[in-house]
């Protein structure tokens, strides 16, 4: 559940259709880009692309760094990293299943309910057991 505290302003961040576009931007290879070199890619005001960059760096997605006048924006790769093991946890793809009940229980361990999903405590709702 502390899991899911941490992971969620990381999704609310991610569901304007702006600050997606700027984690795509900042996921070039080039590392970071400068917050007036994005502008010039969006319709936006700069108060409004400022605006995006924190909601994006409140989340934890975004590292900012200053340099003279410009400010320079890369993605926090651990935490893109973090979504990525998080949204993995919904697939069964032979890697260890742990309980999504929040019990922390894992595959074969007693208390589970089978060795697919669920942990005794619970009625399991997945549709493959």
């Amino acid at each position: 559940m502390d899991h899911e505290k941490h992971i969620l302003p990381m999704f609310k961040a991610l569901a304007d259709s702006n600050r997606l576009r700027i984690i795509r931007m900042l996921s070039c290879p080039c590392g970071e880009l400068c917050a007036q070199h994005m502008l010039k890619k969006f319709d936006i005001t700069q108060p409004t692309m400022s605006h995006h960059m924190k909601v994006l760096i409140d989340a934890g997605l975004v590292d900012s760094r200053k340099q003279g006048s410009h400010i320079y924006y890369s993605i926090n790769k651990r935490a893109v990293s973090q979504i990525a093991q998080f949204l993995d946890g919904f697939t069964d793809t032979g890697k260890e299943f742990i309980c999504n009940c929040g019990c922390g229980k894992k595959k074969g361990e007693a208390g589970m309910a089978n060795t697919n999903c669920s942990c005794a405590q619970h009625k399991c709702s997945c549709r493959d057991c």
